[in-house]
């Protein structure tokens, strides 16, 4: 399986953002939407119109661990959501497949991966897949906060060096080293 890494840098996020704009609507919120709660694609995906519209917070019952999540729906992501379902049914797919017509169907994780990976290397970006969502949304989190204790149980890790290695920090951080140690 290949690694994959979280978006660091705002040029990163800016092409992507740009990216994702002008390609469609609904891969533009599954980007936004992937970066800013965190849920793993599976969770991402089941998500309706319904459990969006008009909240202040998404709840998911996580496939993977069955735990209860809830994020906070940030007012940026707010407004996106609420143009995005404007038109919509509250039972219809926010992220519904266009391959089968007349369906409610999401997109299947495979073609999530698809749309990120394209867009990746539309923008010259490598080893993005779609945990990228939740290690951009971790990195940039700990980045700003420092706080490695509270994005910890925002991701169900056990251990704080988990979640650092996953988002990429114990990295950053080797490298940091490497290069000021200079070498012999």
């Amino acid at each position: 399986m290949e690694f994959v890494e979280p978006l660091r840098t705002q040029e990163e996020l800016d092409a992507m953002n740009y990216y994702f704009k002008n390609r469609s609507e609904r891969d533009y919120l599954l980007f936004y939407m992937g970066i800013n709660v965190a849920f793993r694609i599976s969770d991402l995906l089941g998500l309706k119109v319904g459990d969006v519209r008009g909240r202040d917070k998404v709840r998911r019952r996580e496939m993977k661990t069955g735990k209860l999540r809830e994020m906070i729906i940030l007012p940026k992501l707010k407004r996106v959501l609420e143009e995005y379902c404007t038109d919509k049914e509250d039972e219809e797919y926010l992220f519904k497949s266009t391959r089968y017509k007349n369906s409610n169907r999401p997109i299947t994780r495979t073609q999530a991966y698809r749309i990120l990976k394209t867009g990746a290397r539309e923008c010259g970006i490598k080893n993005i897949g779609t945990h990228s969502f939740r290690k951009t949304f971790g990195y940039h989190f700990y980045k700003e906060s420092k706080d490695v204790v509270t994005l910890m149980k925002l991701f169900n890790h056990h251990d704080p060096s988990i979640t650092l290695r996953y988002i990429g920090i114990e990295r950053d951080e080797m490298s940091k080293a490497v290069k000021k140690w200079g070498g012999l």
